[in-house]
């Protein structure tokens, strides 16, 4: 199967060597460079016991990777709901006091640009991002 070119050329790079020899001579040998991706792609294609445990190894160090990533997430995105939760207290506490005279609703009026703020900062937050695209990047 043929590797396209540009992921060869970031990941196979053919070098040349010069390699000592006997009484002081050298000699020129041909030497690929590969990248870590490069060569699991490479030990991916071979066959045998240790090219096995290598496969396997790699697949386990994937899945816990995965795993550290998910727990990562759910970690952040539960402090995130618990913002969320506390600021939404937060509102409804203010709006309560507000009803009680003209005082607490002068305070309230003051607040709720800071809630909306927030509010809008934590939502932002919360979307999930498929692709981390800078937003000067985006045409308006």
């Amino acid at each position: 199967m043929k590797i396209e070119d540009d992921y060869r050329k970031r990941n196979f790079a053919p070098t040349i060597y010069e390699v000592p020899g006997p009484k002081g001579s050298t000699r020129q040998e041909r030497v690929i460079q590969m990248t870590k991706d490069g060569f699991v792609l490479l030990v991916m294609g071979f066959t045998g016991q240790q090219a096995m445990q290598i496969k396997i190894s790699y697949i386990n160090a994937f899945n816990e990777m995965a795993d550290q990533l998910q727990q990562i997430s759910m970690s952040y995105f539960r402090n995130l709901w618990d913002q969320r939760l506390e600021l939404e207290k937060l509102d409804a506490t203010t709006f309560m006091w507000a009803s009680f005279g003209a005082k607490r609703m002068v305070e309230r009026k003051r607040e709720l640009p800071g809630i909306k703020s927030s509010r809008a900062r934590l939502e932002e937050k919360m979307q999930p991002q498929l692709f981390a695209v800078p937003k000067d990047a985006i045409a308006t």
